[in-house]
């Protein structure tokens, strides 16, 4: 798929898990975990026309908010504990 912008995007055909880290306040050496918060980092997507699949930055999956939304549900990742 060719999007407005003339990059090549790929189809996202499933979303099979998913990597998080603690989420954190402050700085430097006042730094510290916030309790039962994490915020997602990347996905382990699955492409249409691919056999294998890959670990993607969130960054990286656009156009697929439906099926985020439903992996999340799917998975109870929803607020207040995941960003």
């Amino acid at each position: 798929m060719i999007d407005e912008d003339g990059e090549k995007q790929w189809e996202v055909e499933a979303l099979l898990d998913h990597q998080c880290v603690p989420l954190t306040d402050g700085t430097g050496t006042d730094r510290r975990v916030i309790p039962n918060k994490f915020k997602i980092t990347s996905y382990f997507v699955k492409y249409k026309g691919y056999d294998e699949a890959s670990w993607q930055p969130v960054d990286n999956l656009v156009n697929c908010d439906e099926l985020l939304e439903t992996y999340k549900r799917s998975k109870g990742l929803h607020a207040p504990k995941y960003t």
